[in-house]
């Protein structure tokens, strides 16, 4: 068994928009996210989200492309 796993980091900007659902839901905007979905949808992944108000981005992609040797994609927003 193989396990492929994309991540893509981008820089949020939260939405005050008033949603009517149960549980934990959240509107942000991250401008260009069409193109990196659309790569991770055509390629057959699961897509889930992930998010923090943390501005960590860079780190987490350093970190894991340089020391951890993953192949990963940064968004630039």
């Amino acid at each position: 068994m193989s396990l492929a796993l994309m991540l893509a980091f981008a820089q949020l900007a939260h939405l005050s928009t008033v949603l009517e659902k149960f549980g934990g839901a959240g509107v942000v905007e991250v401008k260009g996210m069409q193109s990196p979905l659309r790569c991770i949808c055509e390629r057959g992944f699961e897509h889930h989200v992930a998010a923090n108000f943390s501005i960590v981005a860079d780190a987490v992609h350093e970190a894991t492309t340089r020391y951890l040797g993953w192949d990963m994609h940064r968004h630039q927003n």
